[in-house]
């Protein structure tokens, strides 16, 4: 997770109740750190996050430059540095030919200054999986990974938006880009915002509804699925020699673990199914075939809430302890 508080004027410039007001909102039970920048023109936190497998890549950092990748974009034909330089050119210039590229699961924010003015840019991937919210008033800039932090930002008053509201009600969650407060946003699936002094730009880089109709036959669209499922496994795995994965007995997992093997991949699976359930012995079986090492953690069905602890110090474990699970290991959850 990230918390980001930005000067989008010259003017403007941060004092230190701003940088006081954004420590006080971020949480407390986790691990804190802050990005090295010019405090007067943009305060930073990476905040480390409880969920397993959570990535976040910090690259460019300057006075008061830097971008942060969450996740994984996934570019088929560059990895690490090459599509990092590539990603920050580009997002500078305006250009999104490689996070159009992308087939991962990301968030990026880039801050870029150029002749004293403050630009920056938020985007997201093509399902928009990983939540970013904003909030600006042409002066500040507030964009964080979870909402929780502005909504605890004394910096900002906050209205009810009625209509985000009953859609929470309604459906769980609002609608489009909105929240439950006026002038808080969530950035949409495909977009990538931009903001300046007093002016903020929308660009869809990619949209559903204006991908046309496949005619091809029943037979060649399943061979094409079936290709572009493995490549993307073949891209996550990119050149790691070895994987740690759920099994559930489901076709995903199924789908994912046979994947891994069929590159040659040693795999070690777990699953944490009920005991005695279909899931549990068909994750046994299905692993006993393809040959994992496959682990697994017994309960009666119970609350999982009492179960992830256990859970976590497993995955712990593994992944910091064990041969089978190091730097050279992709994690697949």
């Amino acid at each position: 997770m990230f918390a980001t508080l930005i000067s989008l004027r010259s003017e403007r410039q941060l004092m230190r109740r701003d940088a006081l007001a954004l420590e006080e909102a971020l949480p407390t039970s986790y691990k804190r750190m802050k990005i090295s920048l010019d405090p007067k023109k943009a305060i930073c936190y990476s905040i480390e996050s409880s969920q397993v497998g959570e990535r976040m890549s910090i690259f460019d950092v300057s006075s008061a430059e830097f971008c942060i990748m969450l996740g994984d974009m996934l570019v088929t034909d560059a990895h690490s540095s090459a599509w990092e330089a590539e990603v920050l050119s580009g997002v500078q210039g305006g250009e999104f030919n490689t996070v159009r590229r992308a087939r991962g699961v990301f968030g990026l924010v880039s801050v870029f200054e150029s002749q004293g003015e403050i630009r920056v840019t938020i985007g997201s991937d093509k399902l928009g999986v990983r939540p970013i919210y904003y909030w600006s008033d042409g002066s500040l800039l507030v964009v964080s990974t979870t909402l929780r932090v502005i909504e605890r930002l004394s910096l900002i008053r906050k209205f009810c938006d009625k209509r985000g509201i009953a859609e929470t009600i309604a459906f769980g969650y609002p609608l489009s880009n909105r929240t439950q407060y006026l002038d808080i946003y969530r950035i949409g699936a495909g977009e990538v915002v931009t903001f300046r002094a007093d002016d903020v730009s929308k660009f869809q880089y990619w949209r559903w509804d204006s991908i046309g109709t496949d005619r091809t036959n029943p037979e060649e669209r399943t061979r094409e699925a079936f290709r572009l499922f493995t490549e993307s496994v073949r891209i996550r795995q990119d050149e790691k020699n070895s994987a740690l994965a759920f099994l559930s007995g489901g076709m995903d997992s199924r789908a994912i673990v046979g994947a891994l093997r069929a590159n040659d991949i040693p795999v070690t699976t777990l699953n944490f199914s009920p005991d005695g359930s279909q899931d549990q012995v068909l994750a046994a079986e299905i692993a006993s075939k393809l040959r994992c090492d496959h682990i697994q953690m017994s309960h009666d069905g119970g609350d999982l809430t009492t179960f992830r602890p256990d859970l976590a110090m497993l995955y712990s474990c593994l992944l910091y302890t064990s041969d089978a699970a190091d730097d050279d290991t992709i994690v697949v959850l």
